[in-house]
């Protein structure tokens, strides 16, 4: 598949979930302001993504917790 893979994280602690996939995986973070919610781009040398402050409960451990999207471009 050729298409962009874009992705976002949902946190709790977000300052805290950036500086893990930082640590482990080495991505890069920038926030954007102006928003109605705490979030932040994620660069990974491959897919992009995003990171936000989790507006609700966390789902039941049967959910998913990302959201994934595919553009076949």
């Amino acid at each position: 598949m050729n298409g962009q893979l874009y992705f976002e994280i949902q946190a709790d602690d977000p300052q805290r979930a950036v500086g893990l996939y930082e640590g482990v995986f080495g991505w890069r973070f920038e926030q954007v302001y102006g928003l109605p919610v705490e979030y932040w781009r994620i660069e990974t040398g491959g897919a992009r993504g995003g990171l936000l402050k989790r507006p609700a409960p966390p789902p039941p451990p049967q959910c998913g917790k990302c959201v994934c999207v595919f553009d076949r471009g």
